[in-house]
């Protein structure tokens, strides 16, 4: 059986030096691992061992994932599981498990997810962050927060 010429194609940008456009924008992402196991059939590309990805905004390091693509190569999502860290612009998260949605630019961990930015701390159930407009939602939410201000004897 002779492999597919397009998916040796995607296979040799992700194994070799893996840049991938991300869609809504021009940036590349790069993935290293110990270790890379690619599906044809299915259009995903497993790592582990010692993953990392870097990208313009977007830091994940965890031990396990898995990247989806689609038809033309363009990367459609990130599974990542096992001491998951994660940093975009200046919020630095832990976790179980992340999952970044490409083409709706958002992130969901889970697995007792916990994020900090500036001298907050969140941790939930859940956490998502939408990368469009920056909202996040942390279901089963409880936090510490920073409360600074004057204080007047008076």
């Amino acid at each position: 059986m002779r492999p597919c010429l397009p998916a040796l194609g995607v296979l040799a940008a992700l194994a070799l030096a893996p840049a991938v456009v991300l869609p809504a924008e021009t940036q590349e992402i790069r993935i290293s691992a110990d270790k890379m196991e690619a599906d044809y059939g299915t259009r995903r590309v497993a790592f582990s061992g010692h993953v990392e990805v870097k990208g313009k905004d977007i830091r994940i390091q965890c031990d396990r994932l898995e990247a989806a693509y689609g038809e033309t190569g363009d990367l459609l999502s990130l599974r990542s599981e096992g001491n998951v860290r994660l940093e975009y612009l200046a919020l630095n998260a832990t976790a179980g498990r992340a999952e970044v949605d490409l083409p709706h630019r958002r992130i969901v961990l889970t697995g007792s997810p916990s994020a900090t930015q500036n001298g907050a701390r969140l941790e939930g159930e859940s956490i998502e962050i939408n990368l469009i407009d920056g909202k996040m939602e942390v279901k089963g939410a409880h936090g510490v927060f920073r409360v600074t201000g004057s204080r007047s004897d008076g």
